[in-house]
């Protein structure tokens, strides 16, 4: 009985066990507007929290905008910024529905964004970005993005 139970133990294993592995492997069956969409939310996330890995895992090796950002210079700026002190409040809205065409998309973004410092909010006019994507391996990537530059001039110091 006790060999049985081992046996049947083990299986059980295997099978939760070989279950992972093929969930892991299967490719996405989401549609891919969806699939960027969750994306954009994981994006809000990690920025909220201050997450350098959880927000640059979702922008391409590739990635150039119209300031010459590479992905190591927007890293650089990433460091910098979850570096300022205080609470970071973001809200990205997408307007319309992602375009996409293939293996690449486009979506355009509302983004509003605030840094609270003790009681002190700071707040950037509100701005749209227009993103650039592409599928990759391991999902929907961050090629462009160009408007976020229009955020930059409310946290310079002292405004």
């Amino acid at each position: 009985m006790r060999n049985r139970l081992k046996a049947v133990l083990i299986a059980l294993a295997a099978v939760a066990a070989g279950t992972v592995v093929v969930w892991k492997l299967a490719p996405d069956r989401r549609p891919a507007e969806q699939q960027i969409l969750d994306t954009l939310g994981e994006i809000q996330k990690a920025v909220a929290e201050k997450d350098l890995r959880g927000t640059m895992k979702h922008v391409s090796e590739s990635y150039h905008d119209p300031t010459s950002e590479s992905k190591r210079e927007l890293t650089r700026l990433a460091i910098g910024g979850f570096h300022e002190p205080g609470t970071l409040n973001v809200v990205l809205q997408v307007l319309g529905r992602p375009e996409v065409q293939g293996t690449t998309a486009s979506v355009d973004v509302r983004v509003e964004f605030s840094v609270t410092t003790g009681s002190t909010p700071r707040a950037a006019q509100p701005f749209t970005v227009r993103t650039r994507w592409a599928r990759e391996k391991g999902g929907w990537k961050i090629l462009a993005a160009d408007g976020y530059m229009d955020a930059s001039e409310a946290f310079e110091p002292g405004t």
